[in-house]
Order: structure tokens, then C-alpha cells, then sequence
């Protein structure tokens, strides 16, 4: 019993040293960066609405911003908010500092406008993944008719940190609840351990299948 209580005390103090010592590790740096390509001028002010990391410690950010006249008929048709139609995503390189500033409108990256729309459960059809880097993963929608849920699909497109396209697939069938006017995210992907392989998607068709994608 003693050297129980004993073994189970000094496990304790260790996995307190070590939460302290990764404490201290990760709030020793700091992060400053100003952005200056919103105006002052427009009463939409951005939000954050992703954040994720490649295994390096880069940084993904998307920022996003209410479209502040609403003009997306799409977004019209079903009822839910219109975002400003342009993908701005941040890079930030933590080893030194910088940040890559991504901003891409319609011209640039042609997705269809239901892509900027914000649907109830506050969901939207764009996500960003970090892949191997410098590759960036962006899922959204096509739709051949926007009152019709069967013509919904989902599809990816990868670029990299400067907004280069590299490369687009279409991934599975997309699904929106018009009674609702939710997004029902069915666009599972699970990035690769190894991120030089890609990532996995699954799809559901009488069985459970996973689908491997590479870079």
C-alpha cells in the first residue's frame, strides 16, 4: 500500500512539473499583427471564424465579414445572411513572425456565390485545412440549382500559402436542410499523420468507406 500511495504521488508531481513546464512554454511568446485591408469605413467589422495549425507551428487564420447590403441572391433564395465574397485567409509563420495575407474574390477563385453565404446554424460551406506545408486545403459547394438540395456537391481545391491554385477535386454529394436553412457539414475530412500523404475523407454508401487523397 505505502509503495502504491508512494508510486502514485510521484506520478502526480510529474505530470505537474510537466503541465507547468509546457505552460511556461507556450505562453512565452508573443504574437502581434495588424490588419489593414478592412477599412474604417464600413460598420461590418471582421470576425475569426477558423483556426488551425500545420505540425511546424504555422498558423491558418480565415477571417470573415457580413456583406453589409446583402446583395447575394443565393443567400436570398434561402433565407440566411450574405458574407462579403472574398476568402481572406492569414499565414502566420511563428518561427519569424511574418504572415502571408491570402484574399481572394470571385475572379480569383471562381467558387459560386452560396459559398459566402452564412446559413442559421451559423455554419458556411467554406473550411480550410493545413496540409503538408506550405499547402492549404479549401472544401465548398457547386450548385446547378439553388432550390434544389440533389445538385448540392462538395468539392476541394488546394493552394498554397501565396493563393496559387495547385490542384481541385470533387469530393461527395453536399446536404442543406431548406426547412431549417442549415448546413448540415458533411465534409469529414481527417487529415494524414503524415501529412506528405494527404488527407481521408469518408463516404457512406451502403458501407462506410475511406477515401485517401494525396498532395
Amino acid at each position: 500500500m505505502k509503495l502504491s500511495n508512494f508510486f502514485y504521488n510521484a506520478v502526480t508531481q510529474y505530470l505537474f512539473l510537466i503541465s507547468f513546464w509546457l505552460l511556461i512554454k507556450t505562453t512565452k511568446s508573443e504574437f502581434t499583427y495588424t490588419e489593414s485591408k478592412f477599412g474604417i469605413s464600413s460598420p461590418q467589422k471582421p470576425l475569426i471564424t477558423d483556426i488551425k495549425t500545420y505540425k511546424d507551428g504555422t498558423i491558418l487564420v480565415r477571417i470573415i465579414r457580413n456583406d453589409s447590403i446583402q446583395t447575394n441572391n443565393d443567400c436570398k433564395t434561402l433565407n440566411v445572411t450574405s458574407l462579403e465574397p472574398i476568402l481572406r485567409i492569414r499565414v502566420i509563420h511563428t518561427n519569424d513572425g511574418t504572415t502571408n495575407e491570402i484574399d481572394l474574390n470571385l475572379t480569383d477563385l471562381p467558387m459560386q456565390p452560396i459559398n459566402y453565404c452564412l446559413f442559421k446554424n451559423e455554419k458556411n460551406p467554406i473550411q480550410i485545412y493545413p496540409l503538408q506545408n506550405p499547402f492549404i486545403l479549401i472544401t465548398y459547394m457547386t450548385v446547378g440549382n439553388v432550390s434544389d438540395r440533389l445538385t448540392y456537391w462538395e468539392h476541394g481545391i488546394v493552394i498554397d500559402c501565396y493563393g496559387t491554385n495547385r490542384s481541385d477535386i470533387t469530393l461527395w454529394s453536399a446536404n442543406v436542410d431548406f426547412s431549417s436553412g442549415n448546413w448540415l457539414y458533411s465534409n469529414k475530412i481527417q487529415l494524414n499523420t503524415d501529412d506528405s500523404l494527404g488527407f481521408l475523407r469518408p463516404y457512406l454508401d451502403n458501407t462506410l468507406q475511406w477515401w485517401q487523397y494525396s498532395v
